[in-house]
């Protein structure tokens, strides 16, 4: 989302150019604003397994809140 408002906020100026820019360079995109974004700001990388236990405990939750929604409806699982 932040790629988002970069490039909305962003004015546009015809020919502007950064510095020892190639003119043969397209416009910067949304995943290659988010990319330098998380480059720059970022200053750690995070535990593989945080992450992975973080991920695990999501997609467990979504699938007991499935099942009561299912259940809560008269759906057989």
């Amino acid at each position: 989302m932040l790629a988002h408002t970069f490039l909305t906020v962003t004015p546009v100026k015809k020919g502007a150019r950064e510095p020892g820019d190639d003119s043969e360079l397209i416009a910067l995109s949304v995943p290659e604003i988010r990319r330098l974004l998380c480059l720059l700001i970022w200053t750690y990388l995070p535990d593989p397994r945080h992450v992975l236990a973080r991920s695990h405990w999501r997609r467990r939750h979504q699938h007991r809140a499935r099942q009561c929604h299912y259940r809560a409806r008269g759906h057989l699982s």
